[in-house]
């Protein structure tokens, strides 16, 4: 590839990322399209997830957190209860990241938005869900809660972290996925895999001389910025160096393939 090709799909990437990115009311009713579509007819719509999020967490909070010698079961759920909606949002992006392209294979084909419209389409659906669920969080850390910590200034400054890796995931598996059909299989196997792997149930801790098992794991360091300002009160200040090093790298590997592919993603579906 030469330079001047090189530089030349470079501005093309740009004015995609840009005129998709500032098309907000194009990849808010887009999303907000697909929500509706999914809970069509149904009375409680994107709040039945809320309620199955509860009943899950309600059901497993008290037995997981005799097994953890948890003396206090209300605060155990609340650990349960940020990491597992948490992980749900986390492991959603990807998921649905997978999907960006190939879901949308009628829209690119008949339409001619930029295609970074897509990720952000993505992004946006999976907040609308998040969002119906952090009622559950708000309403437990009203009882779990008792003082007010400067840490939780930190948490606004992580979703936005947590959301730009997330747009960032759409972008590479999209693309890939477009390109790779058997990568959607190949990653629900792995993500259930990470589940068991990943903090959600138990408490890091518990591995003590083996803590290396979760601290190379990035989706423990995630759950590690949302949940240590809300449960401990403080900045976990080297899972925040994991996260920036792995958002620079989650950008710079999503500008490289969009970049080189994003003409072929067309022809690929």
């Amino acid at each position: 590839m030469s330079i001047n090709y090189f530089l030349e799909k470079f501005k093309l990437t740009i004015d995609d990322l840009h005129e998709g990115i500032f098309a907000k009311h194009v990849w808010v009713l887009l999303a907000w399209q697909d929500t509706k579509v999914k809970y069509r007819r149904s009375i409680l719509g994107p709040f039945w997830v809320t309620l199955s999020s509860a009943i899950f967490i309600a059901a497993l909070g008290p037995i997981y957190g005799t097994l953890m010698g948890n003396e206090s079961t209300l605060s155990y759920i609340f650990f349960l209860a940020i990491g597992y909606i948490f992980w749900q949002f986390i492991s959603s992006l990807i998921l649905d990241g997978c999907q960006t392209f190939i879901g949308s294979e009628g829209l690119i084909r008949q339409t001619n938005l930029p295609l970074s419209t897509y990720p952000m389409t993505v992004l946006w659906k999976n907040i609308i869900v998040f969002l119906h669920n952090l009622l559950i969080i708000l309403i437990l850390a009203f009882f779990c809660i008792s003082t007010f910590s400067i840490s939780l200034i930190s948490l606004p400054i992580g979703f936005g972290v947590l959301c730009l890796n997330g747009f960032c995931w759409a972008i590479i598996f999209g693309v890939i996925s477009a390109r790779y059909r058997d990568i959607p299989q190949i990653i629900t196997s792995l993500l259930q895999l990470l589940f068991v792997l990943t903090p959600v149930f138990w408490y890091p801790g518990a591995l003590k001389h083996k803590a290396w098992a979760y601290e190379l794991n990035p989706f423990y360091h995630f759950l590690a910025i949302m949940r240590t300002p809300l449960m401990d009160g403080v900045i976990p200040i080297d899972s925040w160096f994991w996260i920036l090093s792995m958002t620079v790298v989650d950008v710079l590997v999503a500008s490289l393939l969009f970049i080189r592919w994003r003409s072929n993603i067309v022809y690929w579906l």
